[in-house]
């Protein structure tokens, strides 16, 4: 039974309609990125939930997080690493990446327009991810 819900972001059952929307999403972000701009209190949480929730039938693996409280670059990482933590089999992939190209193109960057990263933030930051593991 769908349960009335005003003002809460909604999952399951209470989450009705929006197929377009979420076939929209989908098909966007196969190859592109997405910019979810919309008032205040029109579902847009609701919406990100939603695909959350369906993402592995899609060959995604998903995580929801705010980082409207991160001040620094370090809290957002920090966040973030805590987010994919949680997801299944985040282990393997972050091994995958760190040891892969990526992870060796990330040890060799020095400057990011700027911003000096120097020899300090690598090590603060892979510090930081073994402390949350």
């Amino acid at each position: 039974m769908i349960r009335k819900a005003v003002g809460a972001p909604v999952r399951g059952e209470n989450f009705y309609d929006r197929e377009d929307e979420q076939r929209q999403v989908w098909n966007q972000i196969e190859s592109d990125s997405l910019l979810l701009l919309a008032p205040r209190r029109v579902g847009k949480t609701s919406l990100m939930l939603r695909l959350q929730d369906t993402a592995p039938s899609h060959g995604f693996l998903s995580a929801y997080l705010s980082v409207s409280d991160a001040k620094t670059e370090l809290d957002f990482v920090q966040k973030l690493y805590e987010a994919v933590l949680k997801l299944p089999s985040s282990q393997d992939q972050l091994k995958k990446l760190t040891k892969g190209p990526l992870g060796r193109w990330f040890q060799r960057i020095k400057k990011v327009g700027p911003i000096e990263l120097g020899d300090s933030p690598e090590p603060q930051w892979r510090e930081l991810g073994r402390s949350t593991a």
